[in-house]
């Protein structure tokens, strides 16, 4: 490494040497042809200025000498300056100078808001066309009347059957509340006849629950009756036996003793196995009593359970049918609304497509379009493929109206507002090559009128 860098220092030296000596070779040489010029400008100094000969005085000299000093032509010298100078300013001109690169391409004259369609939503029937071709409208006036068919009734029955759920979840929800009868709030769009029947199915809902419940509670009151019957009866049984128990242990004494009868013996022993025999009869019917007043107090609270989940599933489905049909019933107007179509903003009307009342027009069909009024024209061009590399967003343009020649009107100035950054094949085009839409913003609008449609070049 050290060599290597010996070595490159050595020739960088000795280069640097060679070019001193070489530069102060230039430099004896400049300044000794700066002497010699400035010995030949004094020389020419120094000398006599000699007054120059006319034209006549040079006449009388030698040929040689009349030739030599006269003038030469100043016109010579001029063309060779003119030409210098021009061949000077192309040069200058080729280093620093710039070409135009022109672009053109063809296109249509649009609004910037877009030409309206005015198009139906379903299949109807035309009852009136409130509009001609070239008539202005603002927004909002009728352009064409329609008639779907059923749309009227289906708002009627929608709206029928939307009363009839949300007065269901009126009563429905009555039926969960402590008075369901002050709790009833019934819609006030409900006919009267609707309001009395519904009334009349909360009290009968209210009729057979009570009703229901009635007979369970009539059975637990008549089973707690029989248990408080048997307790009553065991419980005096109970007492009877120990009195009868204490008369056989008695006659039982005096029999071993020889002094009581053993019939009398035997009478008190029987009373006594009949005594404990009602009491465990007793006991069975106090235990069933028992377990059919649970059953029946557990039936009453699942017969006010079932009633209230009954009701709560009811009602959840009234709501839904309630929500259901209130969507529907929107939708249905809103078909009822588009019968009517109108003019989604201020515009001509232009290329009107049905004539015929009584027709019939089919969904998305195009039966008229609107130009807007008042809005900024521009031009939507198709580029060619070539030209794309030189075209940008905010430069200058210039349109010519194919309608009004350019060389009478002129030309309209422009400004390049949007270029699409994918290029697209135009099946319609013979040579299908690939172009890439671009809209021009018109900065000024021509003298003469120019509406939306009229083709140009850009």
């Amino acid at each position: 490494m050290s060599l290597w860098f010996k070595n490159f220092s050595s020739k960088i030296i000795s280069w640097l040497e060679s070019f001193y000596i070489q530069a102060a070779a230039l430099t004896i040489r400049v300044k000794e042809h700066a002497a010699i010029w400035r010995e030949a400008l004094a020389a020419d100094r120094a000398r006599p200025k000699l007054s120059p000969m006319n034209r006549a005085e040079l006449a009388f000299l030698p040929a040689a000498l009349e030739v030599a000093e006269t003038p030469a032509n100043p016109a010579a010298r001029i063309v060779a300056m003119v030409l210098a100078a021009a061949f000077l300013f192309t040069i200058v001109w080729a280093s620093l100078g710039e070409l135009d690169i022109v672009a053109s391409a063809t296109g249509k004259i649009i609004p910037s808001e877009r030409v309206k369609s005015i198009q139906p939503l379903e299949t109807a029937i035309i009852r009136t066309i409130a509009v001609k071709e070239g008539q202005e409208v603002k927004a909002g006036d009728t352009l064409v009347v329609l008639e779907i068919t059923g749309a009227g009734s289906d708002v009627s029955r929608l709206s029928a059957d939307n009363v009839t759920a949300r007065a269901d979840v009126a009563r429905l929800s009555a039926l969960l509340q402590p008075d369901p009868a002050q709790a009833l709030r019934l819609p006030t769009d409900l006919s009267p006849e609707l309001a009395e029947m519904h009334r009349s199915l909360l009290s009968a809902a209210l009729a057979e629950h009570k009703a229901k419940l009635a007979g369970l509670s009539a059975e637990l009151a008549k089973r707690q009756a029989e248990l408080t019957t048997n307790r009553t009866d065991l419980k005096r049984l109970s007492n009877v036996e120990g009195k009868i128990a204490d008369e056989t242990t008695r006659r039982q004494e005096l029999a071993t003793k020889g002094y009581g009868s053993q019939i009398d013996r035997l009478k008190v022993e029987k009373e006594l196995a009949e005594n404990q025999g009602q009491q465990q009869v007793l006991r069975a019917r106090t235990a069933e009593a028992e377990a059919a007043i649970l059953a029946l107090q557990s039936q009453v609270n699942q017969a006010r359970e079932e009633f209230r989940k009954d009701v709560t599933t009811k009602l959840s489905e009234a709501r839904s049918k309630a929500a259901s049909t209130e969507q529907d019933l929107a939708k249905a107007a809103d078909r009822q609304k588009v019968q009517t179509l109108t003019a989604p903003v201020d515009g001509v009307v232009q290329q009107i497509e049905v004539h015929t009342i009584g027709g019939v027009v089919t969904p998305a069909q195009k039966l008229m379009t609107l130009v807007p009024k008042g809005a900024v024209l521009e031009v939507e061009a198709k580029l060619p493929n070539k030209d794309i590399g030189f075209v940008e967003e905010g430069q200058e343009a210039e349109i010519k109206i194919d309608a009004f020649p350019f060389t009478r009107y002129g030309t309209l100035p422009a400004r390049v507002e949007n270029v699409s950054l994918d290029a697209i094949k135009d099946e319609k085009e013979q040579d299908k090559e690939y172009t890439f839409p671009s809209h021009v913003l018109l900065l000024a609008r021509p003298r003469r009128r120019a509406s939306p449609g009229p083709s140009g070049r850009i």
